[in-house]
């Protein structure tokens, strides 16, 4: 069957709650299905994962049957992340998968064994951003599409998306891509197009009052060099500029979510000069 003639469905799957967008088929696609449910709090032998599986599995079969193709982005939650520095001596596929494996498996020991791991191609040349999910959850929503007569289009971590949307916007300058969700942040430095450093941790209820600090933190551990640049926030609600407390900067600022990058509804709420006093 031509994918023009498949229901598509719009996935977020987070620890918080999962939305499932449902867009009918053909030309005159309408969407026929909106609906976003919480997760419950994981069980004590739970992962943090298999509560958004359960809400999956419910919403999918409220979305209606027909059959349907799928694109879903994961919270950051789910995903670890490192940046892998350029290898000159890898000289096949299995090299560098072999390479990035050992590469998590340093920092996160033998439970990186059962993690899908993906990266840009190309290690043997440049620094490449390698993402790890957990396989058990890969094959969780495998399992659920199956039953339920879904064909996966595209799965990607909520960084990837959003990066791969604004990244037609970013030159050669220095810029700091500050990637918020609730309760997590991915803060990468990028120079000359290429990843420098990538860091995700975790937030409290109050985001907005932890990252000017977070960024502070992030420029003294970068160095001078980050100072000449420009920062770009991509946050899930509003923030004042104002507290970032950081002079000479050129700063823009996005509302962004999963959602709002399925829908291609991102807001451009501003673009300033930040300047010493």
């Amino acid at each position: 069957m031509l994918p023009l003639w498949r229901d598509r469905l719009k996935i977020v799957l987070t620890p918080e709650h999962v939305t499932v967008i449902r867009l009918s088929a053909g030309f005159n696609s309408r969407e026929v299905f909106n609906k976003t449910i919480v997760c419950t709090v994981p069980k004590q032998d739970e992962t943090i994962w298999q509560p958004a599986l359960r809400v999956l599995r419910q919403l999918l079969k409220q979305s209606g049957t027909a059959k349907a193709n799928a694109e879903i982005i994961i919270s950051n939650h789910f995903v670890r992340y490192q940046l892998i520095k350029a290898q000159a001596d890898l000289s096949s596929l299995q090299e560098e998968q072999g390479f990035v494996r050992f590469s998590f498996t340093e920092i996160y020991g033998s439970e990186a064994a059962r993690w899908s791991l993906r990266w840009g191609t190309g290690l043997d040349v440049a620094p490449q951003v390698a993402s790890a999910v957990d396989q058990a959850l890969l094959d969780g929503i495998a399992n659920i599409f199956s039953e339920i007569g879904i064909k996966l289009i595209s799965l990607q971590p909520y960084l990837m998306a959003a990066f791969n949307y604004v990244s037609k916007s970013i030159d050669a300058q220095p810029i700091l891509f500050v990637l918020v969700e609730h309760g997590r942040l991915c803060i990468a430095w990028l120079k000359d197009g290429d990843w420098k450093t990538l860091s995700s941790t975790k937030l409290g209820s109050d985001w907005a009052g932890e990252l000017p600090n977070v960024i502070e933190r992030e420029y003294q551990r970068i160095g001078t060099e980050a100072t000449i640049g420009s920062i770009l926030l991509c946050l899930p609600d509003f923030f004042d500029h104002k507290r970032l407390g950081i002079d000479n900067q050129s700063v823009r600022i996005l509302t962004m979510s999963p959602e709002a990058l399925h829908k291609r509804t991102v807001l451009s709420v501003a673009s300033v000069e930040l300047k010493s006093s």
